[in-house]
């Protein structure tokens, strides 16, 4: 009902209340509650976006350590025994 009031004149919307045998008022809260709706998506949206950049770069932190701490591979194609010194 907000979609379709919501290119409609005054008097428009009075004739229109009164078929649907709604307030106008009614129609105007609905609608401040969907415009709040929207705003509150468009937080939870920026805020998804910042926990996924967080969690990317935590990712990379995690596999950047396990490099660290994992010893060298031999590579199969050596022609001579892998000593790896620790």
């Amino acid at each position: 009902m907000v979609i379709e009031t919501a290119t409609i004149s005054e008097t428009e919307l009075g004739a229109y209340c009164r078929d649907k045998e709604l307030y106008p008022e009614q129609i105007q809260q609905w609608k401040a509650a969907f415009l709040e709706g929207a705003g509150r998506q468009e937080e939870q949206e920026k805020a998804a976006k910042k926990q996924r950049k967080e969690d990317r770069k935590t990712i990379e932190q995690l596999k950047a350590e396990v490099r660290r701490l994992s010893p060298p591979k031999c590579k199969p194609d050596w022609k001579f025994p892998c000593i790896i010194l620790a």
